[in-house]
């Protein structure tokens, strides 16, 4: 559960089992839950497992998290989304970038496996 009392399901954006190449990325879009919300808290799982409900199951692992701020709130409600992008660097590094759809601020972080 996080600070707001939502339930935090896990939402997949690579598999396991998939083939990937060095520098293959992954992406989704994503959007604030607020109509007045200026940052997303980005938090990133993994798990060695096929597949997983929620954040907070046992074999669930956290990977690390980034904050995406300055969203802008006048007249753009809830239609400012952020493309998440996943890039595995190695085996070892995961490259994750979020760029606002609305402005084309980017935002990158590094996280590695332990």
């Amino acid at each position: 559960m996080d600070d707001n009392g939502r339930i935090d399901k896990f939402y997949l954006l690579a598999s396991k089992g998939t083939e990937v190449d060095v520098d293959k990325e992954f992406s989704d879009s994503m959007v604030p839950i607020f109509p007045k919300q200026t940052s997303v808290l980005f938090r990133f799982f993994y798990t060695h497992e096929s597949n997983a409900t929620y954040c907070d199951e046992p074999h669930v692992k956290k990977l690390g998290s980034f904050l995406v701020d300055g969203l802008p709130t006048k007249r753009s409600g809830l239609d400012r989304s952020v493309i998440i992008t996943l890039r595995f660097a190695s085996m070892e590094t995961t490259v994750a970038t979020a760029k606002s759809k609305h402005n084309g601020k980017v935002y990158r972080t590094t996280f590695s496996m332990e």
